[in-house]
């Protein structure tokens, strides 16, 4: 029980670093005129415009809050505002609360990341080892200062990790359940980043180390090698990542 309740305090610390840096900063160069306005695009139109550099998820579920705003005349300014613009107030930049409020997004995401390092840690090494990696996760800077932003960086680190652990879980104990969380999460991390392409070959590689340790008694690990085998194959996927 200790150690839910410690992992709940972390990640809620987390939130609650990442909520009033969210409330504090103003929008960053391509939140508004590139993912925002992208994903409401989307969400209205039916067609991505942007490309394949940044697949549609982060920036469409940023995008939903948008569809509830009756006053759609203050959706028209997704376009770029310059430091002159502000000084001079040539064009009213985007309203700050509907900006906060899609920024909920990718802190929720921040959040089910951080609860995905604790679980694979704590499966590898032990609680102790989960709430280890879960405070460094906690406090740092670098994953609190994307995680409050309307990009797909931490969108795609949340699916291309629980991807990685999935499947992992999956090569373990080989299940249904595990198979269709493995797919599921696969499937998000394509449609998240386009890095998550690359998660094809590590699965490859992954499986070809696993079917070789296993099948091919290999003669430099001892006998009784079993769990020596067991372990290589656990730290494994992360060290290829």
């Amino acid at each position: 029980m200790k150690v839910k309740y410690i992992v709940i305090t972390l990640l809620l610390f987390m939130f609650i670093q990442g909520f009033i840096s969210a409330t504090l900063k103003s929008r960053t160069i391509d939140e508004i005129d590139f993912h925002l306005k992208s994903g409401y695009e989307y969400l209205t139109e039916g067609e991505w415009k942007t490309g394949i550099n940044n697949p549609p998820l982060t920036a469409t579920l940023s995008a939903i809050p948008l569809l509830f705003v009756k006053n759609q005349s203050v959706l028209n300014n997704f376009q770029r505002v310059r430091q002159i613009d502000y000084l001079y107030e040539a064009k009213k930049p985007f309203p700050k609360t509907l900006l906060l409020i899609s920024r909920l997004i990718p802190l929720s995401f921040m959040i089910l990341l951080g609860l995905f390092v604790f679980l694979w840690a704590k499966e590898l090494y032990g609680a102790k080892a989960g709430l280890f990696a879960l405070f460094l996760y906690s406090f740092s800077p670098n994953i609190i200062s994307f995680g409050r932003l309307i990009t797909a960086d931490i969108g795609g680190a949340l699916f291309l990790f629980a991807s990685m652990y999935t499947f992992w879980k999956f090569i373990r104990n080989p299940t249904k359940l595990n198979l269709l969380f493995a797919s599921v999460m696969f499937g998000l991390a394509q449609v998240t980043k386009l890095l998550a392409i690359l998660l094809i070959p590590i699965f490859i590689f992954y499986c070809i180390v696993i079917y070789f340790l296993k099948d091919f008694k290999v003669s430099f690990f001892p006998s009784n090698n079993n769990i020596q085998i067991k372990k290589i194959i656990d730290l494994a996927l992360p060290l290829i990542i």
